[in-house]
């Protein structure tokens, strides 16, 4: 069955856990996985604000990779979307899982059935926030 690709001309953020593969790696016992996997799905019920539910806000999450987008590249969303990217991060410091991101704007392709986003918004927006080495 070929996959169904879904064009956005949107803003994308893109973000990542900081120390990801060390938390897993101490996640041995299941008592240390079982916080990590609740931490991660405290951190994702953010993405299911009424906004999301109502389809102005889609995401797709890949290991400890996040993506979100909006419907529009309006400039007019830019405003929403960082608060609504300020909200993602904000948790995930409360959650004491930082985040690690960056912004970016054009189309995109996305086959929303598998993890899988193509586009040079989102090349940018994980470029960039893949070299910005906050840890090692």
């Amino acid at each position: 069955m070929p996959l169904q690709w879904t064009r956005r001309e949107s803003w994308v953020a893109v973000f990542d856990v900081l120390g990801f593969a060390s938390l897993v790696e101490e996640a041995e016992h299941e008592v240390s996985l079982a916080i990590l996997t609740d931490q991660i799905e405290e951190l994702l019920q953010v993405l299911d604000s009424d906004e999301a539910q109502h389809g102005r806000l889609k995401s797709i999450v890949f290991s400890d990779t996040i993506v979100i987008f909006t419907q529009t590249s309006e400039p007019r969303d830019y405003p929403w979307f960082l608060l609504q990217c300020r909200n993602l991060i904000k948790e995930s410091i409360n959650l004491r899982l930082p985040l690690r991101g960056a912004i970016s704007v054009g189309v995109t392709h996305v086959a929303e059935e598998h993890p899988i986003v193509l586009g040079k918004p989102f090349l940018e927006a994980f470029r960039y926030c893949e070299d910005q080495d906050w840890i090692g």
